[in-house]
């Protein structure tokens, strides 16, 4: 019997991750509107570690205006293919990602402070990215596109990099150090 509930998990396990990996129809289209992106839109978000946006909406620190679920503290530039074409090699290039081998996730509150919106049309995705935990999300108008935990330690600095460029005007971003380097302050003031 004991047997037969390992199989039965083990199973269930194995059908679950490729139903929502990168041969999953949804991470297929959510990986088109990347491939295809002609610019992105950066911001910088305000996020208290809260998940809900209704509760979200009474933060003084909130304009009004969200990107996705998350506030927008400002606006950064709007940048060109050449831009867009370094996101999609990051976001698809799996070196960049790493999941502890049988560590599980990182213990750490996902707290975002920049968003790069990849825009095809009407379609886009959301590179959602925390700098304290060196994880990201990626959302799209057709669903997630799957990133083996969506961890980039070891792409942190590209990523620092390009978030540098994308908002010169926020004196955090300026300030993220391209190796891990203690508490993420994207989360004080810009000033």
């Amino acid at each position: 019997a004991t047997r037969a509930v390992t199989f039965v998990v083990a199973g269930a396990a194995i059908a679950m991750a490729l139903s929502c990996g990168p041969s999953s129809p949804e991470h297929q289209r959510a990986e088109s509107i990347v491939r295809s992106a002609t610019s992105v839109e950066t911001y910088r978000i305000h996020t208290p570690g809260m998940t809900n946006r209704e509760f979200r909406k009474t933060d003084p620190n909130v304009t009004g205006k969200f990107v996705g679920e998350y506030p927008v503290d400002s606006r950064g530039l709007t940048m060109p293919v050449e831009f867009a074409d370094r996101l999609e090699d990051f976001l698809l290039d799996s070196w960049a990602f790493w999941e502890p081998p049988l560590l599980g996730q990182k213990a750490c509150v996902f707290d975002p402070g920049v968003v790069f919106r990849m825009r095809h049309g009407a379609d886009y995705a959301d590179v959602v990215i925390c700098f304290d935990c060196d994880q990201l999300v990626v959302e799209t108008t057709q669903g997630r596109l799957d990133l083996d935990g969506g961890d980039f330690d070891l792409g942190r600095g590209p990523l620092v990099k390009m978030a540098q460029e994308a908002v010169p005007g926020a004196a955090v971003i300026r300030a993220l150090a391209p190796g891990k380097g203690g508490a993420c302050p994207l989360h004080t003031s810009d000033a």
